[in-house]
């Protein structure tokens, strides 16, 4: 059987309600939005797609070792955007300041690792955000860019990321549900202490 998954790095729920706060100003626009449930608002640190449940240990494994020697990364949320960009925006995202380069550092170093599984390396630039919502029509699109811009300068919470989860991915017509599969500790060194 096959489950479908991702890695991700996941928000503490002081900040998804920081989120649902912003959503709801945001929904003032009465844009044309498919609104991300807050509590599934994450950064997909790598798809996976369907992985045998066989292999799910293996995959488990690959990433600790991708993570060896990954400390906590201090990052916070701050800035709102669109993509691809303010005349044809698609999608509505919360943006990541901090130790940006790292979290980079950390993606590849798991993009790498779990290629070596046949996993499809990722063929776009990592753009660390966290996606709020997704255009369905051009609806409502000037006045939700009004909004952004009158909300998007203030900060909206610090991040210190102690862990990063592989997580399942069940589609249902209501929307995705994520259950995590499995937590790995961001610490400094996975080697035992010597004194």
């Amino acid at each position: 059987m096959e489950i479908r998954c991702f890695v991700a790095l996941n928000l503490p729920s002081e900040l998804k309600g920081h989120l649902a706060e912003l959503e709801r100003q945001l929904k003032e626009a009465r844009a044309d939005v498919s609104w991300v449930k807050p509590e599934n608002v994450h950064l997909t640190l790598k798809f996976l797609g369907g992985v045998e449940e066989a292999r799910l240990p293996l995959v488990k494994k690959t990433i600790q070792e991708g993570l060896a020697g990954q400390g906590p990364l201090d990052l916070f949320l701050s800035g709102l955007g669109v993509f691809p960009n303010p005349r044809s925006p698609r999608v509505i995202w919360v943006g990541i300041e901090g130790e940006r380069e790292r979290l980079a550092q950390l993606q590849a170093r798991l993009d790498q690792a779990l290629g070596r599984l046949g996993f499809s390396r990722e063929a776009r630039p990592f753009s660390p955000h966290f996606t709020l919502g997704r255009m369905r029509s051009r609806q409502g699109v000037p006045s939700l860019m009004d909004l952004l811009g009158r909300l998007g300068g203030r900060e909206l919470g610090n991040l210190k990321t102690q862990s990063i989860e592989l997580m399942r991915s069940q589609l249902h017509p209501a929307g995705a549900i994520y259950t995590t599969l499995e937590s790995f500790s961001l610490s400094a060194s996975l080697e035992p202490h010597r004194l």
